[in-house]
C-alpha cells in the first residue's frame, strides 16, 4: 500500500514539472530575440537581399504580429523602422507598398531559426505577394553566429554569406 502511494505521488510530482520544463524550452529570452532580429536586418541590408527603403520615403514598416516594438532597432542604415500592428496594415494597404515581418523564434539548444517575411504588393495592388528567407544562427561562446539563409522560393539554395542576388544571377545564365 505504502509503495503505491510513493508511486502514485511520484508520478503525480513527475507530471507536474514537465510542463515547467516544456515551456522553459520553448521560451525565447528578448534580449535573444532582439539581437536575432538586429543580425537578420543588418545581412538584410548589407547584402541588399531586397530594396530595403524607398529613397522618397526612407521607412521600413514591420508586422507587430511576432516581435515587440522595444525589440525592433529604430533605424538600420538610413532606413527609419516602424511598427504596425496587423489591423493598421489591413487598413493602409492601399498605401503600402511594402512591409515586412518576422515568424516564427526557434531556439533548439544552441541553434537559432528565425523567418523573414517580405510584403509587396502584388500586380493588381488588391493585395501582396510574400518573399521568405529562413536564417539560422549559432550561439557560441555567447554570440549569436550567421549559419545560413535560404530562400526556400529559389529551390531551397542556401546561400551561406552570399547575397540572393548572387544565386538569382546564376540562376539567369543557366535557363
Amino acid at each position: 500500500m505504502i509503495m503505491k502511494r510513493i508511486l502514485l505521488l511520484t508520478t503525480v510530482l513527475i507530471l507536474s514539472v514537465l510542463p515547467a520544463f516544456a515551456q522553459k524550452a520553448g521560451t525565447i529570452k528578448n534580449s535573444d530575440k532582439s539581437e536575432l532580429i538586429r543580425l537578420i536586418l543588418e545581412d538584410i541590408r548589407t547584402t541588399r537581399t531586397y530594396l530595403f527603403y524607398n529613397k522618397d520615403k526612407p521607412v521600413l514598416y514591420f508586422s507587430s504580429e511576432n516581435i515587440a516594438r522595444d525589440l525592433l532597432p529604430n533605424k538600420i542604415g538610413e532606413a527609419k523602422l516602424l511598427l504596425k500592428s496587423p489591423d493598421e496594415i489591413e487598413k493602409e494597404k492601399s498605401t503600402l507598398d511594402h512591409y515586412c515581418a518576422f515568424g516564427k523564434f526557434e531556439i533548439k539548444k544552441a541553434t537559432a531559426k528565425v523567418s523573414y517575411y517580405y510584403y509587396t504588393k502584388d500586380s493588381k495592388g488588391e493585395g501582396f505577394d510574400r518573399e521568405v528567407l529562413e536564417y539560422e544562427y549559432r550561439k557560441v561562446s555567447g554570440k549569436w553566429k550567421f549559419v545560413s539563409r535560404a530562400h526556400p522560393g529559389l529551390l531551397g539554395t542556401k546561400a551561406s554569406n552570399k547575397p540572393i542576388y548572387d544565386i538569382i544571377e546564376k540562376l539567369k545564365v543557366v535557363s
